[in-house]
């Protein structure tokens, strides 16, 4: 997985390869929705698609904090090539109680667990958010 290289995308040769599709930059997913992305890459928020090797390879898909490294198209949606590097993830266990993990977010320092105490307060729940996040390369819960 490629290192993260904000501080060269901070100078003025790094913010002219925005006007350049073959380029590739290295942003940060802002906002998933179903098969879109937002990367927020020097102030600005660019849509995105995954390219196809994600859906024949059996990988994670990008979740919001991560890095990634994108192919820029400003004329439409850019190409999400790869994920780098994540230092950590916060994740549920599956709806489907597979006993599998979704990951939710990336690359935080905090994470609140926050519940309302009405009629839909579960124990049950707060204790399984509590349990995935002392496993390895989790995140602390406070």
């Amino acid at each position: 997985m490629k290192e993260r290289k904000e501080e060269y995308h901070q100078t003025e040769e790094g913010i002219k390869e925005l006007d350049v599709f073959d380029e590739q930059c290295i942003g940060r997913i802002s906002e998933v929705q179903k098969n879109s992305y937002l990367i927020r890459y020097l102030e600005k928020e660019i849509p995105a698609k995954l390219s196809g090797k994600f859906y024949k390879e059996e990988t994670m898909f990008p979740v919001i904090g991560d890095y990634v490294t994108f192919r820029y198209n400003p004329k439409g949606d850019s190409k999400i090539i790869e994920i780098c590097e994540r230092k950590n993830f916060l994740t549920r266990p599956d709806t489907a109680k597979s006993m599998k993990e979704q990951p939710m977010a990336a690359n935080i320092d905090y994470a609140f667990l926050v519940m309302l105490l009405n009629d839909n307060f579960s124990v049950n729940r707060a204790v399984r958010y509590k349990i995935f996040r002392r496993k390895p390369r989790g995140l602390p819960l406070g």
